[in-house]
């Protein structure tokens, strides 16, 4: 996980996306699959996100461009690749004794394409383990929400990092972790690993605006 601190409005949220379009090495672009969780429109409370999370994860990923079609019957069988595998002597059986294993197989697949949990675990593992990429997962907006939901969202942040084996870039007020960094559950992270990002002075921003739209 990479902690991304600072004050809201400083510019953490757009520090991800231009690193996404434009400031990642070329080797590590073509290999990436990025991932925007806007906490903006997260549910009140985020005790109870998870599948919040993992639909979000699932919509973003491919509309961030991984090669991915979840109406295309190929993809659903790659996504869900090993989950068919631990299936298919049950196939085999059913198949043998009633003809109808190719449609427990598409009822299978489709139960599987409409849970979110278990569908963000299938792209996660197809993309980084059938094709050996790199997922990144950035938890957007999380320091406009109270101090209890940032919390709430770290927590949320471990378990999505230690299920999809991907990146986590979480956004979080630099008040928040000053205050809570010795406490649960901000006490058991490497604080080595903290990003701030401090905003510009107001006068040099209008100035830079002012270039911009003169040129």
């Amino acid at each position: 996980m990479q902690l991304v601190t600072g004050g809201v409005g400083s510019g953490k949220s757009l520090f991800a996306r231009r690193y996404k379009e434009y400031l990642q090495p070329q080797a590590l672009e073509a290999s990436s699959h990025w991932t925007f969780l806007d906490f903006n429109v997260a549910p009140e409370d985020l005790t109870q996100a998870t599948e919040w999370m993992c639909s979000s994860f699932a919509q973003s990923i491919i509309e961030e461009g991984a090669p991915l079609n979840l109406r295309d019957a190929d993809d659903q069988e790659r996504v869900f690749a090993t989950d068919l595998s631990d299936r298919e002597a049950y196939y085999q059986r059913v198949e043998a004794s009633t003809g109808r294993g190719l449609l427990e197989k598409a009822r299978d697949l489709e139960g599987w394409r409409q849970d979110p949990v278990k569908l963000a675990l299938g792209i996660s593992r197809h993309l980084q383990g059938d094709r050996g990429e790199v997922v990144i997962a950035v938890f957007d907006n999380v320091d406009r929400r109270d101090v209890d939901n940032q919390l709430a969202a770290f927590q949320h942040a471990l378990w999505f990092m230690d299920q999809m084996r991907c990146l986590v870039i979480l956004q979080m007020r630099d008040t928040t972790f000053e205050a809570h960094k010795n406490e649960r559950p901000l006490d058991t992270y490497k604080t080595g690993q903290i990003f701030h990002i401090s905003p510009p002075r107001f006068i040099d921003v209008v100035k830079r605006r002012l270039e911009l739209s003169l040129k």
